[in-house]
């Protein structure tokens, strides 16, 4: 892993509990490192497995703010990974950034429910995901 990369995660873990404050330094630094295109995938190709799949959900979460699209090609490859449902670690990340995934309450149903059935140990998160998408519905108006 690179010395960008790995600044980045290690600023992101000293920094989860309280707020990213210098975290939002070092996903710029990765911008310029690594180019904006495919962002997501690069980030997952040049990190190591041992790193949770947590920090690299946090990182793509900051990324979000710190692009020019404001994270939309990072949550389209998200849904690409999630519609695909073959790479578990990038699976996980997905179901864990911020946003939820894909326009409608529909697709993101059809989509995490085909994901639970493929991957049981995602499966608790794929349905608390729905649920909550649909409670958040349910009180808007």
């Amino acid at each position: 892993m690179n010395t960008v990369l790995s600044s980045a995660f290690e600023t992101i873990r000293r920094e989860r509990a309280a707020g990213f404050k210098e975290a939002h330094v070092h996903a710029r630094n990765v911008l310029s490192a690594l180019g904006a295109s495919g962002i997501a995938d690069q980030v997952l190709n040049a990190t190591p497995e041992n790193v949770p799949f947590q920090d690299i959900a946090d990182l793509l979460g900051i990324l979000c703010w710190s692009g020019q699209d404001n994270g939309a090609e990072i949550h389209r490859d998200a849904e690409r990974w999630l519609q695909s449902s073959t790479d578990e670690r990038r699976l996980y990340v997905a179901l864990h950034l911020e946003a939820f995934p894909f326009a409608t309450s529909q697709e993101m149903r059809e989509v995490l429910t085909k994901v639970a059935e493929s991957h049981p140990r995602l499966r608790e998160r794929c349905f608390r995901l729905i649920a909550k998408r649909r409670n958040d519905s349910a009180h808007e108006t």
